[in-house]
């Protein structure tokens, strides 16, 4: 039971009930991740039944003790800078707050197994929760940056010293806080958030001491130790990717944080593929998407997924692989289509527009991203995409959802090209449009020369495209060629996030014919503002990276 993202939650004790809640709910879930996608087959289990006691109490008599520890050492060191006026960094109340995460954050780094120097976070997989930090040396798992920024504004929260945010960039976590109001300053004026950089790994004295700056001050070392950009083209805050600019997406409540968490949920079985003649083809646990799809359904009802755009693509791509019948409810979209050309109670002349729940989860990312965040998120439109594609590529009457894919990578594109490029801060952005380069040939722009294809109650079928790994035995998907939410799934773009460029799949297509002219025309002309968004971020960045 928590309260809606509506409820003025402002009592300090029941925001520490609220994050207790979370940090129990983020150690259940991290267990069930661990338990269901062992690269080992003979160490994948079934989730249920869950032994929720005996969680909750490792979370009691394991996590609250290192927060304990935590806050009595950070209010030790405020006092020994209070006595010495350490104040130069900022107000008194920054300060604290600042040694405080740093604290934080060393302890829960601390705690969690640690890798070999030179080991990136982005290879960690499933390593985004409590029980990761907790249990990780049974599988050898550290933390990334998610887990170690989630976990540090959970541990603030549940030591009371609140004003303590997760925030969101598309590939990147940190925390954040409103600064106290200074001499002259009103009420009326507008929140200035500090930010805390917690995701640096390791435990030596200097990852311990960057833990907690700004992260303009990280911007600012890294720009000073580079010798490949000049000093007027260096990436900042405000011009990066990586920190989505000045639009990240900021979880003010216990019931958000929860939300990005259970969004962050990893259902791929580790470092495994199946074969299928000379395909391969991702595995996934299919108990635990439906465990994911189940809890991001409770927390969408209740109003925590209002302004997470990741969150709800996450449900839409939970709905793909495992569908529900929420998720095939038909929904009209007409207002949402149409936006302030025509609202939902008025419709259009050609009648409503309708789609399916889950596309619709798309389009609210989509238009959450554009109201809330100044259209900074290329991930919703990336997602959509996919969508439309998987459902539109073998299914010659719904060539439209081919057109409409087109578009929204061209979109995607688009928002990638405001940003200012660096060959770090970019790099999974320009993976995800090589991937889509990759896509679009692949499955837009030529097509098999034939199906070998059996029936079902379900539809007309062709080769699968992900296995769903249950508790006892590994299932193959079959895709839908009708209707996209029947079994329709997007493993091998949007869950896996890698395509592999197999030179035998292309040996079995021909360039696509299409039905209709029209759709040919439009499909051209979206495929060439695709690339054209791209070549113009080279243009204006004055570099060749595409």
């Amino acid at each position: 039971s928590t309260k809606s993202a509506q409820d003025d939650v402002v009592d300090p004790k029941k925001i520490e009930q609220d994050y207790l809640k979370v940090a129990i709910w983020n150690f259940v879930v991290g267990y069930c991740e661990a338990l269901s996608t062992h690269k080992d087959s003979t160490r994948r289990y079934s989730l249920f039944p869950v032994p929720f006691r005996a969680l909750c109490q490792l979370v009691l008599e394991e996590f609250l003790p290192l927060l304990n520890d935590a806050k009595q050492k950070s209010a030790s060191v405020a006092t020994s800078n209070s006595t010495n006026n350490s104040t130069k960094n900022g107000s008194s109340a920054q300060l604290r707050h600042r040694q405080a995460v740093q604290t934080i954050a060393n302890i829960i780094w601390k705690r969690a197994q640690n890798k070999k120097c030179g080991t990136l976070m982005q290879d960690e997989l499933h390593a985004n929760s409590l029980y990761t930090c907790l249990c990780g040396d049974v599988d050898g798992k550290s933390l990334d940056c998610f887990g170690a920024a989630s976990l540090v504004v959970v541990g603030m929260n549940l030591s009371g010293l609140g004003n303590s945010c997760l925030t969101l960039s598309e590939d990147h976590a940190y925390e954040s806080h409103s600064k106290q109001l200074n001499d002259g300053e009103t009420k009326d004026a507008v929140i200035v958030r500090g930010t805390c950089e917690v995701a640096i790994p390791g435990n030596t004295k200097t990852a311990q001491s960057k833990r907690g700056r700004e992260i303009s001050e990280t911007f600012s070392s890294q720009n000073q130790s580079s010798t490949q950009r000049k000093k007027l083209d260096a990436i900042t805050a405000e011009t990066s990717w990586l920190y989505m600019a000045k639009n990240p997406v900021i979880c003010e409540n216990a019931g958000m944080v929860l939300a990005a968490m259970i969004g962050n949920v990893n259902c791929d079985v580790e470092k495994q593929k199946l074969k299928t003649g000379e395909e391969k083809m991702p595995v996934v646990s299919g108990p635990l998407y439906k465990l994911k799809r189940d809890l991001l359904w409770v927390l969408h009802d209740a109003g925590f997924m209002k302004k997470i755009p990741f969150a709800l693509i996450e449900l839409g791509d939970c709905e793909e692989h495992m569908s529900s019948e929420r998720g095939m409810e038909w929904i009209d979209v007409t207002g949402l289509v149409q936006g302030a050309k025509c609202d939902s109670n008025n419709g259009n002349e050609g009648g409503k527009i309708a789609v399916l729940r889950n596309e619709k989860l798309f389009m609210d990312a989509i238009h959450i991203s554009r109201k809330l965040y100044d259209d900074s998120q290329a991930y919703p439109y990336l997602y959509a995409g996919h969508y439309h594609k998987d459902a539109g590529r073998d299914d010659p009457t719904q060539e439209y959802r081919l057109v409409e894919s087109l578009r929204l990578y061209s979109e995607a594109s688009r928002v990638a090209s405001k940003y200012q490029y660096d060959s770090r801060d970019c790099m999974q952005l320009m993976k995800h449009m090589c991937t889509v380069a990759s896509l679009i040939y692949r499955d837009i722009l030529m097509h098999p020369f034939s199906n070998i294809s059996s029936t079902s109650s379900a539809g007309t079928i062709t080769s699968s495209t992900t296995s769903v790994c249950g508790s006892d035995e590994v299932v193959t998907t079959a895709q839908n060629t009708g209707n996209p939410s029947e079994g329709d799934t997007a493993a091998s773009s949007s869950s896996s996030g890698t395509i592999e460029n197999n030179n035998d799949k292309s040996n079995n297509k021909q360039p696509r014919k299409w039905q209709l002219q029209k759709n040919a025309i439009t499909a051209i002309t979206w495929l060439l503002s695709f690339y054209d968004s791209l070549f113009h971020w080279e243009e204006r960045e004055g570099q060749s990276f595409v």
